[in-house]
């Protein structure tokens, strides 16, 4: 069990490599699937080892001898039943006294281990809540209450990541993507173009096409945004989920408007529309 616990935390730490790496989709599937399985199968050997460990405490080995000194074969539940109050006297005086504090403490690291293989699970896979920085989503996100940088507070979001299965996104659909400049840097920008979509880019005065399998990407605020007009059109890969929601400061709570910009040209004459 040991082995598979250094396993999976090995193949973790490796996923999270990758991930800075920018590798692409199909890999990172099959890392989760890798995860996933030697999780399971760790999972599988805990239950069995906490069988074996319940099997073996002084408790059951008690019970166990006083069935013997009955006269009985094993522990017969039937004839144990009607010395009960003997059985709890015999067992109260031989129990050893530490009985109490491992017994807590091995319970305790049961739901410490389960909590976090939940939590870490739940973050990767389906949702997680990550703070706002700065105001390049202003006034969508981290509204400014007065005219300078520091009157902006934070927002925390709640950011879904079922859209990453077939990466279904759409126009206006605010984002958390990983910097393609630097993968330590987490971003977050609202999409204007899709896959294969004609795009009026303002700042060079022209229309371009976003590659396949690329979105472009700006803050609502454009005068302080670090966004696709910087670094151009992001990969879809690089993208970790889809604010849905606002959840914290209190008075900010709710659901994020999806705004779909107007910004999408005809494609230039002589080429097919997408």
């Amino acid at each position: 069990m040991t082995i598979l616990f250094f396993w999976w935390l090995g193949l973790l730490a490796f996923r999270v490599c990758v991930l800075n790496c920018g590798c692409d989709r199909g890999c990172l599937l099959w890392m989760n699937a890798a995860v996933y399985a030697i999780t399971m199968r760790f999972w599988s050997s805990v239950l069995n080892c906490a069988c074996s460990y319940i099997k073996s405490l002084p408790v059951v080995a008690i019970v166990d001898e006083f069935g013997n000194n009955l006269g009985l074969k094993g522990l017969d539940i039937a004839v144990a039943g009607r010395n009960l109050k003997h059985c709890k006297s015999y067992i109260s005086l031989r129990a050893p006294e530490h009985m109490g504090s491992s017994s807590f403490l091995w319970n305790f690291t049961k739901k410490f281990i389960t909590a976090g293989l939940i939590t870490v699970t739940v973050s990767d896979r389906y949702a997680t809540v990550v703070p706002v920085r700065g105001g390049s989503m202003s006034p969508t996100l981290n509204p400014k209450t007065g005219s300078g940088m520091e009157d902006i507070s934070d927002d925390y979001v709640l950011v879904e990541k079922f859209c990453l299965g077939r990466y279904k996104f759409s126009r206006g659909d605010v984002v958390v993507f990983r910097s393609p400049l630097n993968h330590k840097e987490t971003h977050i920008k609202r999409i204007v173009a899709l896959p294969n979509e004609w795009f009026d880019n303002r700042d060079y005065n022209d229309v371009v096409k976003i590659p396949y399998g690329h979105i472009w990407v700006e803050g609502d605020n454009s005068a302080s945004s670090m966004d696709s007009t910087s670094f151009g059109p992001i990969p879809l890969g690089l993208v970790q989920g889809r604010v849905t929601h606002v959840v914290w400061p209190p008075q900010r709570i709710g659901a994020v408007k999806n705004t779909p910009p107007q910004r999408l040209p005809s494609p230039p004459q002589g080429l097919p529309s997408v």
